[in-house]
């Protein structure tokens, strides 16, 4: 029966891998997709990060409450916007413990974990501006605010977030802590164009990629012969703060940013990716 089903599977461009599993024709055809080989480079393309004037250092603990910032970035920090915040708010505190006042927004948790007197918390959804969501755009246009901070780990909702975000406003953030999540889903067309459009938002923005590091709790999959995390930590800081090309001591710093996010687990290798921008200054 088992050879019966496995001969009519790969009737259907179905095939085994190296451990005889079956893999789909549609896992298959993405996998050697020069359709999806475009896109996944145009990814690597807009999310290599540039080297920095600034050290990178990092913000709260190790796991997913650890977050990356240029020096110059707390420095001149003046308020922070954080959805999900979960069991661990510990960048959030170390923030507010520097002077910098902001709001916690999270739906799956009545309290913060730690409370902050800097740190006003909204039981809450980010979304696009109902009354049962709190909107990032809507709270810019209201207050006056500049040098934001905007972290976000909202499980894939992000790329929404900011899309709703006008140019104006971004122009107000001057630093974006983010978890990229479900980015082996580019193959999707509607996926696609939601991550790729807000990508770009943020490049007309004049924010860009200084830090990423694989969630090494996720895995990643080869997407048109590309290996694509599933999720991604990301860093965007102002065209202001960054240098124009690597150099030695750049190259040198890189490997002491990463971070993992699960230590009993490898980490996923995105040489690939870290290294995109540096490769091009040799």
């Amino acid at each position: 029966m088992k050879f019966l089903a496995y001969g009519f599977f790969r009737s259907k461009g179905g095939v085994l891998n190296n451990f005889n599993s079956l893999l789909s024709p549609e896992e298959y055809r993405v996998r050697r997709s020069k359709i999806i080989e475009t896109r996944a480079i145009e990814l690597l393309d807009l999310l290599a990060p540039f080297p920095t004037k600034s050290h990178l250092v990092s913000v709260g603990t190790s796991g997913d409450g650890c977050y990356m910032m240029t020096e110059r970035d707390i420095k001149s920090a003046k308020y922070l916007i954080s959805g999900g915040i979960e069991d661990n708010n510990s960048f959030e505190i170390e923030l507010a413990n520097l002077g910098i006042n902001g709001i916690q927004v999270d739906n799956s948790i009545k309290v913060p974990p730690v409370t902050h007197k800097n740190l006003h918390f909204l039981h809450g959804t980010l979304g696009l501006g109902n009354r049962e969501t709190f909107s990032i755009n809507q709270h810019l246009s209201e207050t006056p605010l500049s040098n934001v901070v905007l972290k976000l780990d909202i499980e894939g909702a992000e790329y929404d977030v900011i899309n709703e975000i006008n140019p104006s406003n971004l122009r107000k953030i001057s630093s974006i802590v983010i978890e990229l999540h479900n980015l082996d889903l580019i193959y999707k067309d509607s996926f696609w164009n939601q991550v790729c459009n807000m990508l770009k938002k943020l490049k007309n923005a004049e924010l860009f990629p200084c830090f990423v590091s694989a969630n090494n709790a996720t895995s990643a999959e080869i997407l048109g012969g590309v290996l694509i995390p599933r999720n991604l930590e990301v860093t965007f800081t102002r065209k202001v703060n960054l240098k124009s090309k690597f150099d030695s001591s750049d190259l040198k710093r890189i490997g002491t940013y990463l971070t993992v996010n699960d230590a009993n687990l490898s980490s996923v290798n995105i040489d690939h990716l870290i290294f995109r921008k540096a490769c091009r200054n040799v």
